[in-house]
């Protein structure tokens, strides 16, 4: 898996400090590392989880482009979008789709990915 074989080759090199593409820099390389194994081993072991996440990563470069968008047209949005709807379809297909997206802009929202001023979702930096 690539993803693992990037922490590999990382932890190979044994940095004092890592910067990363995005966020901050670090210096608690051993933790970052330890951490970024179990959230891989938590994807791999939990397709379900890894789907959500990566839905959650669409859903944040669309705020990324737009920087605001009222809950209703956000939706709108992944209704149109082929790429939500392959996914919420074969796997959450049980879920409302508005209810869904709700539940997963809140899932931003909690992580500090985005901010929400009643129906308006902001992106968050």
């Amino acid at each position: 898996m690539e993803v693992g074989q990037t922490i590999d080759v990382i932890e190979a090199l044994k940095p004092a400090l890592v910067i990363p593409g995005h966020g901050p820099a670090f210096s608690k390389v051993d933790q970052s590392i330890a951490n970024a194994r179990a959230r891989l081993g938590s994807f791999v072991t939990q397709s379900e989880k890894y789907i959500q996440y990566a839905t959650k990563m669409l859903l944040k470069f669309k705020l990324l482009e737009v920087q605001n968008l009222n809950l209703a047209s956000f939706i709108a949005w992944a209704r149109a979008t082929p790429s939500v709807t392959m996914i919420h379809t074969p796997h959450f297909a049980a879920l409302d789709f508005a209810a869904w997206l709700n539940e997963l802009v809140s899932d931003l929202v909690r992580v500090g990915a985005a901010c929400r001023d009643g129906p308006t979702i902001y992106n968050a930096d």
